[in-house]
C-alpha cells in the first residue's frame, strides 16, 4: 500500500508542477539499495551490475576482421504470452551488450544466432521452437527479427530449443573461438518430457558451448532451482531478473548528437551486390526502431555502428578495406545507380574518400560516447541504481567472465574524462521517451532526483 501511495504521490507532483501526465516508460528506473542487493548477490542468483569502464569501443581494429578471435552467443527467448517485458528488454539492449565485447582485447569477431521458443505460432512438431537467423555479423538483420517478435500462448520446453540450437546452428569448430547460448524463460525449465535440458545443456557443454539461463522471476520461486540447473549443467552463469526485463534507460545531454552522428555515418555506406539496397535500407530502418524506443537505445546503436563490432557484408566501403575484393574487379551495375557511371579509379577514390569520413565520424562518437559514459555512471551512483536485475546485466556479465577465461582482456581502470554536456541540455531524463526527428513531444524538464527531494521518499520498487 505505501508503495502505490508513493507511486502515485510522485505521478501527481509532475501532473502538478508540470500540467502533464508522464507517460508511463517515463519514469521506467526503480531506485533500489545498490549495496544490499550487491551483499545478497551470491545468495539469491542475482548478479551485481557490470561496471563500466570510462571508456569506448573501438572504431576499427588494425587486425582484419577475419584473423580476429570469434565470439558466437546464440539468444534463445521464451515469446510465450507473458513475456513482452523480456522482448522490449532485448530490443533496448543488444546494442548495449554488443558494446560490452567491443571493448575486449583482442578485438573480437561477434556472431549472432536467434531462436525463440514457447510460442503457439510455432510448429507443435518442432516443440514450438523456431529458429530465425543462424550466426551472422549482421547486427541490423538481429534488431529487424526483435521488433518483428510477438507474444503467443506457449508451452515453453527449454530441453527442445538447447537441442536445437545444438544441432541448427553453425557453431564453430576452433578451440580457441568462445561460444555461449542464452535461453531466457519464466516457466518451469523441466517440462519437455521427451528432450531433458538436464541431457542437452551437457552435450552443449561437451563441445565447449556455455549454456547460461535467465530465470525471469523471483529467485525463491519454486521453479528457479530448475532454471540454476540449466547453467549448472552447461557449465554457465544462472541468473534471475525482472518479470518484465528489469531495463534501466537514462536520457543524457549527449544522446541527441550520438544518434545525429549515427545517421550520418550512413552516408559512409556504399550498397553493393544483390542485397545491397536491401541492407542499407534496413540500417536506416533500425535506426529508426531504436529511436522510437527511447534516446538511451538510439545513442548505444550509434556507439556500436562506430565500433569493431558493426559489420556490414552489403558495403563496399568495408569490402575493400578489408580486402574483400579485389577493385580491378568491382562490377559498376552493382553499384547504386548514381554511380554506374564512374571509372574503377573514380570508384576507388570514391571509396576511399567515404572511409576517410567514416573514420573521422567514428572518432566523434568514441569521444563522444566516453562523456556519455561517464555521465550515465556520475547518475548511476547519484541514484543509488543498479542494473542487477536486468537482461542485459545478466548477459554481460556472464559474456564478460567467460571471455576472460577464454584470454581476452577488459579494462578495469577508471578513465578520467571530463564531462562537459553541450549547450542548453536539459537535466537528464529517466527512461524518457525519444522525439522523432522533427516532431513536436514532450519530456520531464526535472530529473526523477529532483522529484524525490521534494517528496523526500526513495522511489517504489512499482513505479508510476
Amino acid at each position: 500500500m505505501r508503495a502505490l501511495i508513493l507511486g502515485i504521490a510522485l505521478c501527481g507532483l509532475v501532473t502538478t508542477l508540470f500540467g502533464i501526465t508522464p507517460p508511463p516508460q517515463a519514469i521506467h528506473a526503480k531506485a533500489i539499495n545498490a549495496k544490499a542487493i550487491n551483499a545478497k548477490a551470491t545468495a539469491n542468483g542475482k548478479l551485481p551490475a557490470v561496471t563500466h569502464p570510462l571508456v569506448s569501443p573501438t572504431a576499427n581494429s588494425t587486425t582484419p576482421r577475419s584473423e580476429r578471435p570469434l565470439v558466437q552467443f546464440a539468444i534463445c527467448l521464451d515469446t510465450s504470452g507473458s513475456m513482452e517485458g523480456l522482448i522490449d528488454s532485448a530490443r533496448q539492449k543488444l546494442w548495449a551488450i554488443t558494446n560490452e565485447l567491443a571493448l575486449a582485447e583482442p578485438t573480437p569477431r561477434l556472431e549472432v544466432a536467434l531462436f525463440t521458443f514457447g510460442n503457439d505460432g510455432h510448429n507443435p512438431e518442432n516443440g514450438w521452437v523456431a529458429k530465425h537467423l543462424d550466426f551472422t555479423q549482421d547486427l541490423d538483420a538481429v534488431s529487424e527479427l526483435l521488433f518483428s517478435f510477438v507474444t503467443n500462448g506457449g508451452t515453453e520446453l527449454v530441453g527442445r530449443v538447447l537441442q536445437a540450437a545444438d544441432q541448427q546452428l553453425s557453431w564453430d569448430e576452433n578451440p580457441q573461438s568462445l561460444r555461449l547460448l542464452f535461453v531466457a524463460g519464466n516457466e518451469s525449465a523441466d517440462q519437455d518430457g521427451e528432450v531433458p535440458f538436464r541431457d542437452a545443456a551437457s552435450k552443449l557443454i561437451a563441445r565447449d558451448i556455455t549454456v547460461n539461463s535467465i530465470y525471469c522471476g523471483n529467485p525463491e520461486d519454486a521453479i528457479a532451482p530448475g532454471w540454476r540447473e540449466v547453467a549448472l549443467r552447461g557449465d554457465g552463469h544462472f541468473a534471475s531478473i525482472d518479470q518484465n526485463g528489469g531495463t534501466l534507460t537514462i536520457a543524457t545531454p549527449f544522446d541527441a548528437e550520438l544518434t545525429a552522428l549515427g545517421t550520418l555515418l550512413n552516408t559512409t555506406y556504399v550498397p553493393y551486390g544483390a542485397t545491397g539496397q536491401t541492407g542499407w535500407a534496413n540500417q536506416s530502418r533500425q535506426d529508426s526502431n531504436a529511436a522510437q524506443l527511447n534516446s538511451d537505445a538510439a545513442a548505444s546503436r550509434a556507439t556500436c555502428k562506430a565500433s569493431s563490432n558493426y559489420s556490414c557484408g552489403w558495403d563496399l566501403v568495408d569490402m575493400v578495406r578489408e580486402k574483400q575484393i579485389d577493385v580491378t574487379k568491382i562490377v559498376l551495375t552493382d553499384l547504386p545507380e548514381s554511380l554506374q557511371s564512374l571509372t574503377i579509379e573514380q570508384v576507388v577514390t570514391h571509396v576511399d574518400t567515404l572511409q576517410v569520413k567514416r573514420s573521422e565520424l567514428q572518432e566523434k562518437v568514441a569521444a563522444l560516447s566516453k562523456q556519455r559514459q561517464a555521465f550515465l555512471d556520475a547518475e548511476m551512483a547519484k541514484l543509488e541504481l543498479t542494473g542487477e536485475n536486468a537482461f542485459d546485466t545478466a548477459v554481460r556479465t556472464a559474456i564478460r567472465e567467460r571471455a576472460q577465461q577464454k584470454g581476452f582482456r577488459f579494462p578495469t581502470q577508471l578513465v578520467p574524462v571530463t564531462v562537459s554536456a553541450p549547450t542548453g541540455a536539459s537535466a537528464p531524463v529517466l527512461g524518457a521517451p525519444a522525439s522523432p526527428a522533427g516532431a513536436a513531444g514532450i519530456q520531464l524538464k526535472v530529473s526523477v532526483p529532483t522529484l524525490l527531494e521534494k517528496l523526500n521518499v526513495e522511489l517504489s520498487d512499482t513505479g508510476c
